[in-house]
């Protein structure tokens, strides 16, 4: 008889996970605490308008290609997506707007007319970020790290000179581009892997050749057509899905993770027990402390990726002036790196931890109804605004009202439309809502951030080292954070699996 897979959590990481192992003849049960598919992949609907709550960039689609071809299918069998011209806009603090191209000529030619030189650059920067990319995707990303050992090989020794795994993303940066605007373009994916430029390995400047080379993509249904997608593969495979269950705790007598128990009382038996929660709340609510992994001190010093402060609006007209993904940069970069990461951090040690609400956060913009005339009425626009906040802060009604006046104020004075008077649907969603829908420890939105120590052989394991056939897929683990991550994630703890039970 095959060996049954008990996975804790539907989101990327879980589904991957049970796509794999099913493909590989495991019995295989997701139990999923809230109701939906896709984990921060939420939906929220209401009076004709529909939102992506959580993710809303379809970035690497070369690796959801991947995924799908493993099991001889297309992603297009499951969705369909676009690539978007231009990429993005961007708003500066002097009113000044710039669209960013979509492929690496156009961008360069835009980079040399904002900074004489940089243009050529460009192109040279972003040769080395593919060679990081190409190395990442073949001999790093998809790798087990069980121990430093499998960190320090001679592939990886051989290629760190290319790498720059010693060299701050904003070292790279500055050492090629001077102009303000540019170092903010080249930087900004480092806001949402836990720390901000100065403090990122530039190893991750790799994400800017999947920024400008691959391009961003939109997903026609929204982000949550993804999820249903890979809901849809694990299905076909066999896949059982329990929704609305939330487990309570995992069976680990002597050592052994054999089961888990339900909050409804119920007890699911299974030969591998695979958390594709939030890292910490498996950690520390549904091990006995005997099989914990780390103390309350340890994750409290862990450095965690950014939380969010998001507002969902549905509008009774059509915005204008902006693209699907917009950015406000039109307020003091560094004062809210620090807001978000504490200031004075390095490569060796990102945060202090002395966080706080920036006076005049940056934001960004989603407009999926620009893309898809199915996500709000007619003549209406779909809003998703994103404001980064540290994960920890408290978060108040007021704190959030004064977030949702200051956006709208200084978006008004961009567009020259008066966004609050045509409001019709409005939600917003921060810390609480986090700790709430996912268990999220601090309110985290991104899981653990991606720091030199937080990084392969360093990154908490897809395993547990105290209970047998207890794993882990998701943001905390290997690779990293990000839904692509995830995904790959999935992947490297079914093959340990499977590597394992041979």
């Amino acid at each position: 008889m095959s060996k049954k897979a008990i996975i804790i959590g539907a989101g990327f990481g879980g589904m991957s996970t049970a796509i794999e192992l099913a493909a590989a003849g495991y019995q295989v049960t997701v139990l999923e605490k809230n109701s939906w598919p896709g984990g921060r992949a939420q939906v929220y609907q209401e009076a004709g308008f529909t939102f992506d709550m959580g993710p809303s960039w379809y970035l690497l689609p070369d690796q959801f290609d991947r995924f799908f071809a493993k099991h001889n299918r297309k992603t297009a069998d499951y969705y369909t997506s676009k690539k978007l011209s231009p990429s993005y806009k961007i708003f500066e603090d002097d009113g000044v707007s710039h669209e960013v191209p979509n492929n690496p000529i156009e961008v360069s030619e835009f980079f040399e007319k904002i900074e004489t030189g940089a243009g050529k650059k460009f192109l040279k920067y972003l040769e080395r970020a593919k060679e990081k990319y190409e190395f990442a995707m073949q001999d790093f990303v998809y790798r087990q790290y069980n121990s430093i050992f499998d960190l320090i090989n001679w592939k990886i020794i051989k290629a760190l000179p290319k790498l720059d795994l010693f060299f701050t993303l904003e070292q790279v940066i500055y050492r090629d581009f001077k102009h303000p605007l540019l170092r903010k373009i080249l930087g900004y994916p480092a806001v949402f892997l836990g720390g901000f430029p100065d403090r990122i390995p530039a190893v991750y400047s790799l994400l800017n050749w999947v920024d400008f080379g691959l391009g961003a993509w939109y997903p026609q249904g929204g982000f949550s057509a993804i999820a249903k997608g890979f809901e849809k593969l694990a299905i076909e495979y066999g896949v059982e899905f329990i929704y609305n269950t939330e487990v309570s705790q995992i069976d680990a007598k002597e050592g052994i993770a054999s089961g888990v128990q339900t909050i409804d009382g119920k007890y699911y038996a299974g030969d591998f027990i695979i958390a594709n929660a939030d890292y910490h709340w498996v950690d520390q609510h549904l091990l006995s402390p005997e099989y914990r992994q780390y103390t309350e001190k340890q994750w409290d010093k862990s450095d965690l990726a950014a939380s969010t402060l998001n507002f969902y609006l549905g509008l009774d007209f059509e915005i204008k002036d902006m693209q699907p993904h917009t950015f406000f940069f039109d307020a003091d970069w560094d004062t809210h790196g620090n807001g978000v990461y504490g200031s004075n951090g390095n490569l060796f040690f990102p945060s202090n931890k002395q966080i706080f609400w920036p006076e005049k956060p940056l934001f960004y913009a989603h407009v999926p109804s620009m893309s898809d005339t199915g996500v709000a009425p007619k003549g209406c626009t779909t809003l998703f605004i994103l404001v980064p906040i540290a994960p920890g802060l408290e978060d108040t009604p007021e704190q959030r009202e004064i977030y949702l006046n200051q956006t709208l104020d200084r978006m008004a004075g961009f567009l020259g439309q008066n966004i609050r008077a045509g409001i019709k649907v409005q939600k917003s969603y921060c810390i609480k809502d986090y700790q709430k829908d996912y268990h999220a420890y601090k309110g985290n939105a991104f899981g653990l951030g991606q720091t030199l120590f937080q990084t392969a052989s360093f990154r908490p394991k897809n395993y547990s080292p105290k209970v047998k056939n207890l794993f882990y897929a998701g943001q905390f683990t290997i690779p990293g954070t990000g839904t692509s991550m995830a995904m790959i994630s999935g992947q490297i703890t079914a093959a340990k699996i499977i590597k394992q039970d041979k």
